[in-house]
């Protein structure tokens, strides 16, 4: 017997779910910000992770805490760089 649903059918992709879920009822839907840990965003800056790590005690760049895990919203890190440019 075949099955009614083809695999493309039964749950999309990673790459095709376009639509954001709010997490607060009434609220217009908006894609989550992506987040980084300070190695990453550390290696995309050409610094030190200790440097980093400055940034954020010194309130320069806005850090957020998810279980005792120290990540960086994309949008936070946009705006530290647009603040911080020459020119």
């Amino acid at each position: 017997m075949k099955s009614p649903l083809k695999p493309s059918d039964r749950s999309p992709g990673r790459d095709q779910i376009t639509t954001a879920v709010s997490p607060i009822p009434g609220r217009v839907s908006r894609a989550l910000p992506s987040f980084y840990t300070i190695e990453q965003v550390a290696e995309a800056l050409a610094v030190s992770t200790r440097t980093v790590r400055r940034w954020a005690t010194a309130g320069l760049l806005p850090t957020h805490r998810f279980n005792g895990l120290v990540r960086i919203a994309d949008r936070d890190l946009l705006a530290f760089v647009a603040i911080h440019r020459d020119g």
